[in-house]
């Protein structure tokens, strides 16, 4: 998933910063992986592509693991919002707009919800998973 998306970020001029053991996702199973990190560099990309072109354009991801649980939060540059809704930004809304719904069923396999907020210019989505 990552290298696809880094190889996106770069042709886009997206700064995608990764701090990551890939080790660290081994418990979780491989759709859910593809599911939620797929979607949500998706959406990251997506929405920096949306910013003025001069922008700092960027993607930081974090996947950190401890004995006890496993925590990410994928944070970007964003058009600021009026509201935190969180829908598509796209005018086909019938095929389109399963992102988040898709990263909250993965997230769901494991007992876990997203965080979704956005200040200014920087949206993130963060999540602790329990490791049992």
């Amino acid at each position: 998933v990552l290298t696809g998306k880094s190889l996106t970020c770069r042709a886009q001029n997206i700064q995608l910063t990764v701090v990551a053991d890939g080790a660290a996702l081994d418990f979780m199973d491989v759709m859910d992986i593809s599911n939620l990190f797929g979607n949500a560099l998706d959406n990251a990309i997506e929405a920096c592509a949306r910013l003025p072109e001069h922008a700092n354009k960027r993607i930081d991801l974090l996947l950190m693991q401890d004995d006890h649980s496993f925590f990410c939060r994928l944070s970007n540059t964003a058009p600021p919002r009026s509201d935190n809704t969180f829908t598509t930004s796209k005018a086909d809304k019938i095929n389109h707009g399963f992102g988040l719904q898709n990263i909250r069923d993965a997230l769901a396999n494991y007992g876990a919800e997203p965080l979704i907020e956005q200040e200014g210019e920087t949206f993130s989505l963060s999540f602790n998973i329990v490791l049992q």
